[in-house]
């Protein structure tokens, strides 16, 4: 078996071109660059005349050429012989080229499998913000549920220790617009009071003094303490029946500004009446009042239940 003269492994006659040429070595067909296929076609002829490289551009001299001749030939083998050269040239350059490029794109797909870690790393942790966002919207969740619950509680707290306290005030009038004088005789004002409003009837007053803090342009209220809790309604209801009455009414050197009897409502029922008649102001109520320490509200006369606020949750009613 013979040997291939370009790799110098063992070659067979099937798989071989034998040079024509003055060589006559024998060669791989993959040595020579031709492919499977292009081999499978060649004919037997194409097989006996191949040439080799090295003998392909090998100048030939022919018996009785002239010089001529023999310069023509010269000349065609030296043509070849740049033209390969070219050819080899173009192909070193061309596989120089192709390094570069698999370099870079060995390069790319370092920078781009890079990237894909990057992404999935970025996916990864946004999965695990979500799966904390929606831990967090159900704590919240439960949280808002029970702090509502917490509220509702409370507010039901405070309406009944407000309730508690009205049962401790049945007896209390509240009196505001009367003018403070150093010295003054609350409960001597409050018994003045009863008589211009009630003349044919008496009173028995256990305490009245004035509350809250001190104030510079506004008078205190006075709260008075009657034995009857019968009295101080009827009190209060001829008090708002009765419209006139002003502070130059008890003494004459005083203004002439209104006086008004009413409940002695408690922190809590006054903040929820200030907060009453400010809504209903702004939804274009009518009436807001306060009767046997309820308060209420009405849209206007066609209206024929008003509406009962005990608690802040029945703001919500003034609509």
């Amino acid at each position: 078996m013979a040997r291939c003269y370009g790799c110098k492994g063992l070659s067979e006659e099937k798989d071989e071109l034998i040079c024509s040429g003055e060589c006559g070595e024998r060669f791989h067909f993959s040595c020579v660059g031709t492919s499977a296929r292009n081999f499978g076609k060649m004919s037997s002829e194409q097989k006996g005349n191949w040439l080799c490289l090295p003998c392909k551009v090998k100048p030939k001299t022919k018996p009785g050429s002239n010089n001529a001749n023999q310069k023509e030939e010269n000349s065609d083998s030296e043509l070849e012989i740049d033209d390969a050269k070219n050819m080899a040239a173009n192909i070193k350059l061309i596989l120089s080229t192709m390094n570069k490029v698999n370099a870079r794109v060995d390069s790319i797909q370092d920078e781009i499998k890079g990237l894909r870690e990057s992404v999935q790393y970025m996916s990864d942790k946004f999965d695990d913000y979500v799966m904390e966002m929606e831990s967090m919207k159900e704590k919240v969740s439960k949280l808002e549920k029970d702090l509502s619950k917490r509220d509702n509680e409370v507010e039901a707290l405070t309406a009944r220790v407000n309730e508690l306290e009205y049962n401790n005030r049945k007896t209390h009038v509240e009196i505001n617009g009367v003018p403070e004088t150093q010295n003054e005789d609350c409960k001597a004002i409050m018994i003045d009071t009863y008589k211009i409003l009630l003349p044919e009837t008496t009173i028995n007053i256990v305490s009245a003094c004035r509350v809250g803090a001190q104030r510079s342009k506004k008078n205190r209220p006075i709260v008075a303490v009657l034995e009857d809790e019968d009295q101080c309604k009827l009190l209060i209801e001829t008090a708002r029946k009765k419209k006139n009455l002003v502070a130059s009414s008890l003494v004459s050197t005083w203004p002439k500004e209104p006086i008004y009897v009413g409940e002695h409502l408690t922190w809590y029922s006054k903040d929820l009446l200030y907060k009453a008649k400010k809504i209903a102001k702004e939804k274009n109520y009518k009436y807001a009042w306060v009767k046997n320490y309820m308060i209420y509200v009405k849209k206007d006369e066609n209206q024929k239940q008003p509406i009962m606020i005990k608690t802040a949750k029945d703001l919500e009613k003034i609509i």
